[in-house]
């Protein structure tokens, strides 16, 4: 919700909403768990007009402190993203380590086992 319509769905002149309690509406329409998904417009106008500003500066601390989650959230998802890169390169490096150890090892129990079956031969064991 923009400015404007706050302005047209309440009867409120532009300039008589400062900095402050633009935020304070904004932070309440956007994260304030009572204002739904569809009907936010609606409803954020609807609470201004039964109980002004005073109403939406209760609001203010539970939508802040959704908004404040939800960015600890994305910042948890960011760097559990990051962490999950550098595990599946790790894991990526390791995989190639020991894929060359295992072909390496493979090729000496072919060879030793040459060596076995060159010995049974010759000495008809």
């Amino acid at each position: 919700m923009n400015r404007d319509e706050f302005c047209k769905a309440t009867g409120l002149k532009y300039e008589s909403i400062d900095e402050d309690d633009w935020n304070t509406i904004q932070t309440v329409y956007n994260f304030h768990p009572m204002i739904s998904d569809t009907k936010g417009k609606n409803e954020i106008a609807a609470l201004y007009k039964k109980g002004g500003m005073g109403l939406l500066t209760d609001m203010f601390g539970t939508a802040d402190e959704i908004s404040c989650r939800e960015s600890n959230i994305q910042l948890a998802s960011v760097e559990m993203e990051k962490i999950q890169k550098k595990f599946d390169a790790d894991l990526k490096e390791l995989n190639a380590k020991y894929e060359n150890e295992f072909w390496q090892m493979n090729e000496k129990i072919r060879s030793n086992r040459n060596t076995i079956i060159n010995l049974i031969n010759k000495y008809e064991v």
